[in-house]
């Protein structure tokens, strides 16, 4: 093994960059350690290492240390001098330059002091609920592609009064359909197409941008979902905001106070580092921060969806972005880092993956997943993730670009512990588990969807504040065979709290949600704590502990039962019955007892319903789950 030490300043961070390549492409092991002196590191193009050429196995470490920390970002600057006022409004506005290509900068993440500003967007509104029209149902749909419909919507009229119809041209339409979330351009209103309903609201015709493709789920339509409009200067009105004119390079903003305290700047790429190949790679005391949001200034949209169904018909959906990549590493060890203010993901690791931990960093104001490991694949052994460690950290405010990004993300794992981590204001689920709603179908050890994970000791509170339709901790996808019985995955002392951010549609959703062909989980000894305003408009949707039964929805979910779900000894605040904690998606509430491996009666004699949480205090083993959960107070707000 030959051992490579580098010492790297902002001044000299090419030249190791050099000295890494060089080193990767030389025979025989080798350990290579890059030392980071304190400053920022602004990187000129993303920084990709790959040793999958290298005649040997290739080590990396990166570590940072010291009172200054090592920030690295791929920001452009924008001189504070050249925004002028805007006449008669409170905001101000900045002429960018063109770049080599003609072409203005596709800015779509502005930062301040090294923060990402919020764009302007209008008030939320519901798409038209369908009608007919010259004899047939109006539905845009994944069968209508080719039709007139697929590029056009019915919106409130006073959506486009608030966007400023002229404005609305280029304008970005955000649109959620449950655990969908689609984000298209809009390319013109068209105010001589209009629609009135029963009920006398008056809708007019959105146009679509006709470069996007229309992906949609076949089962999900779009109609009465909710959507706003942004990034026009009509709704520019909240001190923080930006707005971008891509097409003729100005670009807008509203300063909190004077702007000449402010210090601009726009990401240059849409990630910092990759790592290909490697036997070993550690990152430890660095700061990741300041890149572009590729998926909306170059690919145009963005259109994910659950279970993985039309990720192969649609691959440029595919979220790629995150400010760390990593493919095909033996180990990976992830240590007292931050990564802040990215509009992307902070950590995406793909590809076999062994040995993976993450640990004592913090994660905050991240537009897509916090930690997002493994694909929506088939089960592949050129794809899975075996031992992973995500332990200690502080995540807070996570998926506020791409509302369905889960805070952390896990498909297929063999081997894995999820534990102490405080999880704060998710605008999807906290963490999920597992992929596909598929019954297992193999034998135990043949295949892997989830098996021997842990999911423990975690805090999370205010989940699922923009979504609906997902969880605290949420699990989905058969682990074996259904006539196999014993358990695999255990989720155990964690501290899920529902407030007033929880769900605010009161949609259905699940503290703890088991979701289809869920199996083979031990759920026991963990702490609910129950908002009673968020019920959901239908009962049997919502619950503080969600089993699937699925026999209500033919096709998208029928025969995906959760089973061999072993519930214990947990602990539900604000619940005044049963009926409450153990749900089903169903019409007999009574069928989530058919998933349990303990009967009804010992099930709620072993459930532990509490009028409200000060009621923990007269349990030990509750007063203990309250003290262990979350991460350490050193690396962020537990509670």
């Amino acid at each position: 093994m030959k051992y490579i030490n580098i010492n790297v300043t902002p001044a000299s961070f090419d030249r190791a960059v050099c000295k890494v390549q060089d080193a990767l492409s030389r025979k025989g092991d080798a350990e290579i350690t890059l030392c980071f002196a304190g400053g920022n590191y602004r990187l000129d193009k993303a920084i990709v290492l790959d040793a999958a050429q290298s005649l040997g196995d290739k080590r990396i470490r990166m570590l940072g240390g010291g009172r200054i920390k090592s920030v690295f970002c791929a920001l452009d600057t924008i001189p504070t001098n050249k925004f002028e006022r805007v006449q008669g409004k409170p905001y101000y506005v900045c002429q960018l330059k063109k770049m080599a290509d003609g072409r203005y900068p596709g800015l779509r993440t502005l930062y301040v002091n090294g923060k990402m500003a919020k764009i302007s967007r209008t008030r939320e509104y519901r798409v038209s609920s369908p009608f007919e029209r010259n004899g047939a149902v109006w539905a845009p749909s994944q069968a209508n592609l080719e039709t007139e419909y697929a590029h056009r919507l019915y919106v409130p009229i006073e959506a486009v009064e608030e966007a400023g119809v002229p404005n609305c041209a280029g304008a970005e339409l955000h649109l959620r359909v449950e655990w969908e979330y689609k984000i298209y351009h809009i390319d013109h209103i068209d105010t001589n197409d209009t629609y009135v309903d029963a009920q006398g609201n008056r809708y007019v015709a959105m146009q679509l941008s006709r470069e996007e493709k229309i992906c949609g789920n076949p089962i999900l339509d779009v109609h009465s979902r909710a959507f706003f409009i942004c990034n026009t200067t009509s709704v520019l009105t909240s001190p923080g905001q930006y707005a971008y004119e891509g097409g003729e390079g100005k670009l807008y903003y509203y300063p909190e106070g004077d702007i000449s305290d402010c210090a601009f700047g726009y990401g240059k790429q849409t990630s910092l580092f990759t790592f290909k190949n490697f036997a070993s790679v550690t990152l430890r005391g660095l700061i990741f921060t300041g890149v572009e949001d590729e998926i909306l200034s170059v690919t145009g949209y963005y259109a994910p969806y659950q279970a993985g169904a039309w990720w192969g018909v649609f691959p440029e959906i595919f979220p790629h972005a995150g400010a760390v990549k990593v493919y095909n590493v033996q180990e990976m060890d992830v240590d007292a880092c931050r990564f802040a203010d990215l509009p992307c993901d902070g950590i995406s690791m793909v590809g076999v993956l062994d040995n993976v931990t993450v640990r004592n960093s913090r994660f905050e104001r991240i537009g897509a997943s916090a930690i997002r490991v493994g694909r929506p694949k088939e089960y592949s052994e050129i794809d899975q993730i075996n031992n992973l460690r995500i332990e200690n950290n502080f995540i807070d405010h996570i998926g506020f670009t791409y509302e369905n990004c889960c805070s952390v993300m896990v498909t297929k794992a063999r081997g894995a512990r999820i534990a102490h981590n405080t999880i704060l204001h998710s605008s999807y689920t906290a963490i999920s588990l597992g992929w596909k709603w598929d019954v297992g179908t193999w034998e135990y050890g043949e295949q892997v969807n989830l098996e021997n994970v842990e999911v423990a000791y975690n805090y999370i509170k205010s989940f699922l504040m923009n979504m609906r339709d997902g969880g605290g901790i949420y699990t989905l996808g058969g682990n074996v065979k259904v006539d196999y019985a014993p358990v695999i995955n255990t989720l155990h002392d964690n501290v899920v709290i529902e407030d007033e951010l929880t769900c605010p549609e009161n949609g259905f959703f699940g503290s703890l949600y088991h979701d289809g062909a869920s199996s083979n989980w031990h759920t026991y000894s963990n702490i609910v704590v129950h908002n009673p305003a968020r019920t959901g408009s239908h009962p049997h949707y919502s619950a503080r502990i969600y089993l699937q039964a699925a026999p209500a929805f033919v096709g998208s979910t029928e025969g995906q039962a959760a089973w061999h779900i072993l519930c214990e000894n947990n602990y539900i605040c604000g619940c005044k019955n049963y009926g409450e904690v153990f749900r089903s998606q169903g019409y007999d509430p009574e069928q989530a007892s058919d998933m349990l491996d303990y009967t009804r009666d010992l099930k709620e004699k072993d459930t532990h319903l509490l009028r409200s949480p000060k009621e923990l205090k007269n349990y030990p083993d509750a007063v203990r789950i309250l003290q262990n959960s979350g991460c350490d107070a050193s690396i962020g707000k537990k509670k």
